[in-house]
């Protein structure tokens, strides 16, 4: 807990550049597959990958963070699926991250606080991981959205900057 509030609290000062988001969403849905039984992981890719503007270990925190909420609202029906899809044709110039559920959903009531820090749908946990995830996001220039799937679910939805023409453009400096 004290961990989740110092990454919380914390103020990153280290530079922002290009990476391969496909190659950290391959690495950390691979950690995942190897957990409970009942739960199938997958990745699909949509376009042709680029690299996306920001940093590989806050990226692979994004990732973890909302693939987390995913495994505890399917372990909430028991059996299910989790994708997460990187789609860089819905957008030019940009890119969308997606982590999609087929668990439990999100409750009607609470939703406008959802990435308010401390605020959670859960009985454990610390509330933070979606307030730490739209603090990232947003620093990259990015945004966050969350949907209810049709039939059940919930989709979180990260758009983040893509390099110009696929050509990395140098690094630039993060501002908080």
């Amino acid at each position: 807990i004290a961990g989740s509030f110092a990454r919380f609290g914390a103020t990153d000062t280290g530079r922002t550049g290009p990476f391969d988001a496909l190659e950290a969403a391959q690495e950390t849905v691979a950690l995942y597959r190897h957990g409970e039984e009942g739960i199938e992981y997958r990745l699909d890719t949509r376009g042709e990958p680029r690299p996306l503007i920001g940093d590989p270990e806050g990226f692979r925190r994004v990732l973890v963070n909302l693939l987390q909420n995913a495994r505890e609202a399917v372990l909430g029906n028991g059996a299910g699926t989790i994708e997460v899809r990187l789609d860089w044709e819905r957008d030019p110039g940009w890119a969308t991250v997606s982590v999609l559920d087929d668990g439990i959903g999100l409750p009607a009531e609470g939703l406008e606080r959802l990435f308010e820090p401390s605020f959670s749908t859960k009985t454990r946990g610390t509330g933070l991981g979606l307030a730490i995830t739209r603090r990232i996001v947003e620093s990259w220039g990015g945004t966050i959205e969350w949907e209810r799937r049709p039939g059940g679910g919930t989709g979180m939805h990260v758009r983040l900057l893509a390099a110009r023409n696929g050509a990395p453009p140098g690094p630039i400096e993060r501002s908080n």
